[in-house]
């Protein structure tokens, strides 16, 4: 297969398209660094009761209903949250100070009746700009449910 011929991504509700020359390198460290982490992504989406879609059903019904029916898996369809509120001052006054230890989280997750609080992690291998966090935070208060999101340090200073 030449670089620039197209070639179809199966199994998907859509032809998608791409050319070998958009993908990464097979061999290089890159790829194998993509594969290991999707890898591990499914095995944890397998185990989890559920996944979490930034996006709704009416947007894209077909690959709802092909995640569900076809792929056999449940997902919260809970987007669009990119189009929250754009006002950074206004985002970046969200939520409260977190001053308290872990001691007081721990007080005030066993405050909370069993299964009520969301635990969000992107782990440690995602990086997110500084626009995506605060779309998230909006996205996450938006919802109106208790949550503990944990951030990697290098985010501390974006936090009110």
């Amino acid at each position: 297969m030449a670089p620039q011929e197209l070639f179809v991504v199966l199994h998907l509700p859509h032809d998608i398209k791409f050319t070998r020359k958009q993908l990464l390198q097979l061999d290089s460290e890159a790829f194998k660094g993509f594969v290991n982490v999707f890898i591990e992504a499914i095995k944890v989406e397998i185990k989890n009761y559920r996944v979490i879609f930034n996006s709704f059903y009416e947007l894209e019904p077909e690959y709802a209903h092909h995640y569900r029916e076809v792929m056999n898996r449940k997902g919260w369809h809970i987007g669009p949250v990119s189009l929250c509120n754009k006002n950074t001052k206004d985002k970046s006054e969200r939520g409260k100070k977190s001053a308290i230890d872990e001691h007081e989280y721990l007080k005030w997750l066993e405050s909370k009746a069993p299964d009520s609080v969301v635990y969000v992690s992107f782990g440690t291998i995602v990086k997110v700009t500084r626009s995506q966090f605060y779309e998230i935070v909006v996205g996450l208060e938006a919802c109106n449910q208790d949550f503990i999101w944990v951030i990697k340090n290098e985010h501390d200073r974006w936090l009110p």
